[in-house]
């Protein structure tokens, strides 16, 4: 079996602060969550919270083309008219691909959603979306925008059990596809959160939800050309 040994390996991992790394500060919890953007200073957490944020570490402001970001932040206030609304210092936020799942029963005979490898690192449901992280290889430098796809399987599916898979399309940018060597990639990751409230009620815990995806036939730190499927229990927050 053919190896592929990754040179350059891009570190890309959640955003996660360490309190002892940070200058000292006033502020009621700390939080990292997951987002809905209602505009580029007004966020609510899939805990229900609206976040308005009065203070901006990042030095950027959340794009107002996101739909959904990954924050962590310093809860300063509660909003004392309105229940379950905060002021925010914002530390740091990542977007999230975000669009519409797409039903198996939809995909055309002969077409797919993507069938490049792509990792899951993290999976959770929680606001009505399926979100998570992955990790993906990237040509270095990339030169197209990779597109991502959830699959609902709804022949599989069942009144009691979900099945979901994360497909991938790399625009022609997979070793296999492109001819380079893989000394020319590198990996790196992005969350993603898709809406499935219409498939899974937000407030259903009772079903059971599995996530599919293909990844490398990994070994002794080598990637295998060859790939296989992993699946994962989702937790329903």
């Amino acid at each position: 079996m053919k190896k592929i040994f990754f040179k350059g390996i891009l570190a890309a991992s959640a955003i996660i602060l360490l309190a002892s790394c940070l200058p000292e500060r006033e502020y009621l919890y700390s939080d990292a969550v997951m987002c809905t953007v209602i505009n580029p200073v007004r966020l609510k957490s899939d805990g229900g919270n609206i976040y308005n944020i009065v203070e901006n570490s990042t030095g950027s402001l959340i794009p107002d083309t996101l739909k959904r970001v990954m924050i962590s932040c310093d809860v300063l206030s509660a909003t004392v008219s309105t229940p379950s609304e905060y002021d925010i210092r914002i530390i740091d936020f990542l977007g999230a691909f975000s669009k519409d799942p797409v039903y198996a029963g939809s995909i055309e005979e002969g077409a797919t959603a993507g069938d490049d490898p792509v990792k899951v690192t993290q999976a959770w449901i929680s606001g009505g979306y399926l979100n998570g992280y992955i990790n993906l290889l990237l040509k270095n430098p990339s030169e197209v925008d990779h597109d991502f796809n959830l699959v609902y399987d709804d022949a599989r599916s069942t009144s009691d059990t979900l099945y979901f898979r994360m497909c991938h399309d790399a625009q022609g940018e997979s070793p296999d596809d492109s001819g380079l060597s893989a000394a020319h990639f590198i990996t790196a990751g992005t969350y993603f959160s898709f809406p499935i409230e219409s498939i899974l009620p937000q407030s259903d815990k009772s079903k059971a939800v599995y996530l599919e995806w293909e990844w490398f036939d990994s070994d002794d730190g080598s990637y295998s050309t060859e790939t296989k499927t992993f699946s994962a229990k989702i937790v329903i927050q």
